[in-house]
This record gives C-alpha cells, structure tokens and sequence, in this order.
C-alpha cells in the first residue's frame, strides 16, 4: 500500500504560511485538491472504516469529520483567511460537540498531531464528568496512569480551574487532574510520519490504547 500523502503536502503548507493570501491560493488551488483535500479524504474514510468504537456509532461520511481550510475571521484580529493545517475529527457526534470524547488528527508542515479526548464542556456536563471520575476514581486513575498509556499517549492534559466545591477539593489532592476543564492525550510526530504506509493503523493503534479513557469519558454523556 502506498502512503496517502506525498512531501508536496507538508511543502504546500510550508509555501501557505509564507504566502497566506487569496491571489496565492487561487493559483494553488489545482495543486492543493491534488496533494490536500482529496489525499485527505481518502485518509479519514479509511480511517472511520478501521477504527474502533466508544460509546457510539462512528460517522462513516468523511465529510461530517473534515474542517475546512477557510478561516473565519470575522471577529479575529488575524486577518489570514487559510488555516496552515488539514484536520478532521472523529466523534460519534461529530464536528460541533466538544464534550464527547473523540480522536483529533491535525497534519501541518512541520508535523502531525494526534489527539484523544475531550476539549469543551457546558457546566453542567463538566459536573457530570467530574463526578462519573469521583464515584469510579480508582477506575480511572488505573486508566491514565497505566504504563502504556503512559508510555505511548504521555500525561493527561487540558486548561485546569482554579477552584473546585470543596466536597471535590479535598479529592483533587490525590488527584489534581480533576481541576482540569479539558481531558486529553497529545502525541506528536515528525511531518514524515504522514509518509508512512502504515498511517492508517499506526492511528488505530493509538485510538486502541486510548480506548479505556475514550469509553470511561463518554459513560456520563450516554445516560
């Protein structure tokens, strides 16, 4: 099998960052189809295909998982209307809902970057994962703190509050993930891993060790 990407992928991103206007990119555009978007989506359909799945059915239209390289730059200062990167998310509730565990694969010039977990909580769902971590904490702490996780994922991250109820507080001594507002795993590659002929089940191999913290994530989300 082939790789889905070539080097003209990573390069193409390398010459938008230089060149983040319309007039550049409309000259590019035949090339950036060819080497970005429809590698892309040959990629994230093979994907949805191989994974495996966490408390839901997964998309099988890659379409409900590709962002798009436009920028919405109404209210940003940064005027760049291109995004330096191709992304898609798999969620089985797709794009827009930040809460629900997911897989996130961002690949850029310098890098591809994969993602496990949660990014965005309403109050209220965040109460509900919090207290799901508490009323099952040893099951939990065994999940993150397990040597291939551990090994191969690396810490826990996610922006963290600065106070906690004190019936949570005096928990999170023993366990100070539970200020965090975001739960995820983060595992970075050099750009040549995109290359890779295996990139499909190097991905799934990653989402099976994510797999425990992906199901326990999405328990209080499904009743």
């Amino acid at each position: 099998m082939s790789s889905y990407f070539t080097s003209d992928f990573s390069q193409f991103f390398a010459e938008l960052e230089l060149n983040n206007d319309r007039q550049w990119f409309e000259v590019q555009k035949k090339r950036y189809i060819e080497v970005v978007k429809e590698p892309m989506q040959r990629f994230v359909s093979d994907l949805l295909v191989a994974l495996p799945t966490w408390g839901e059915p997964l998309p099988t239209d890659p379409s409900k998982t590709l962002f798009r390289i436009y920028r919405d730059i109404r209210f940003s200062k940064n005027k760049a209307p291109y995004k330096i990167h191709a992304s898609a998310v798999v969620s089985p509730r797709g794009r827009k809902d930040y809460a629900f565990p997911s897989v996130y694969v961002q690949c850029q010039a310098n890098g591809l970057f994969v993602y496990f977990g949660s990014y965005g909580f309403d109050t209220s769902t965040l109460k509900a994962v919090r207290t799901h971590m508490i009323d099952r904490i040893e099951e939990i702490d065994a999940i993150i703190h397990s040597t291939e996780i551990r090994s191969t994922l690396g810490p826990l991250l996610g922006d963290k509050n600065k106070r906690l109820p004190k019936e949570w507080a005096s928990v999170a001594e023993n366990h100070p993930y539970l200020y965090q507002k975001q739960f995820f795993f983060q595992v970075t590659h050099p750009s040549e891993a995109l290359l890779r002929e295996d990139l499909v089940e190097h991905i799934v191999g990653l989402t099976k060790i994510a797999l425990p913290f992906l199901t326990f994530m999405a328990q209080p989300m499904l009743t």
